[in-house]
């Protein structure tokens, strides 16, 4: 979902959640429609704020995917024969791996070993037993599905604060307001963030931080920046200069963007009695 960061208030961000499926064969259950009918019986609560984004009976093409995808916020059900399994347990480690927030729902026919998944510090936000009748199930999916997206807005609103992100296999946490800009590499699905403190290469894409960070503004197709850390802004030569020293140019159709970047940076700076300038073509911020 791409979301117009003009009509935004930071404070009243639309969050849109992705939801995969993933069925073990051995387990005759339609899981996917299971999981479809619980959406609609939840729709008037949960107002389309759920994706429908894949079902696979490969946990492997469901991993390369989220991986590739840099997928945050994502919400899993998953069956398997055997909990502590590649379709069970290990998937559900693999899965927080690489989607920290992940809400995870196992269905399974081995429900005698979820204790092995508070032993693995795996946490599931459900675990349904498959071989109770299927009304039972469809209830406790249509509770599942309620409760993750509730855990997920609740997750977004912390994460305003805070930014996520993944370099190789190893996941990472930042404190937005040192964010600076993030920007593409020549590398496929490879970004380059630029913090007050240093520079990192880290997984996804530009629409994907934009979507999930609406505070960062898009100045140019190739990168997104943190207004908080501008310090100048040249009309003339179309230059952005951040508080590290770093700059950055916007494109012709970003003016939009950097016209509601300085009416937010003046209003702020009014508001805290902080200085803004205007020289020379130049908007400068102390």
């Amino acid at each position: 979902m791409i979301m117009d960061k003009m009509s935004l208030c930071l404070g009243d961000v639309l969050m849109k959640y992705s939801v995969f499926v993933c069925e073990d064969p051995k387990i005759k259950l339609d899981l996917y429609h299971l999981v479809k009918l619980a959406i609609t019986i939840q729709e008037d609560i949960i107002h389309e704020k759920i994706s429908f984004d894949g079902v696979y009976t490969d946990p492997n093409k469901l991993l390369d995917h989220i991986e590739q995808e840099a997928v945050n916020y994502g919400i899993y059900f998953l069956t398997t024969s055997i909990f502590a399994g590649k379709m069970g347990l290990e998937l559900a480690k693999k899965i927080k791996l690489i989607d920290a927030s992940a809400q995870l729902i196992l269905v399974t026919d081995d429900i005698s070993k979820v204790y092995l998944a508070f032993e693995n510090n795996v946490e599931l936000l459900d675990c349904i037993s498959s071989k109770q009748p299927i009304y039972k199930i469809q209830e406790r999916l249509n509770d599942a599905v309620l409760s993750a997206v509730k855990r997920q807005d609740l997750e977004g609103k912390r994460k305003q604060t805070i930014f996520y992100y993944r370099n190789g296999q190893c996941a990472y946490a930042e404190n937005l307001d040192n964010i600076v800009c993030i920007t593409t590499t020549t590398k496929p699905h490879r970004l380059c963030l630029e913090t007050l403190t240093g520079t990192h290469e880290i997984n996804g894409s530009l629409q994907q931080f934009a979507t999930a960070y609406p505070m960062l503004w898009r100045i140019s197709q190739s990168c997104l920046v943190n207004d908080n850390n501008i310090c100048l802004i040249d009309l003339k030569s179309h230059k952005v200069l951040f508080s590290n020293g770093e700059f950055e140019y916007y494109s012709k159709r970003a003016i939009k963007v950097i016209r509601e970047i300085l009416r937010r940076r003046v209003a702020k700076k009014s508001s805290s009695r902080g200085s803004c300038r205007y020289v020379t073509n130049c908007f400068l911020w102390k």
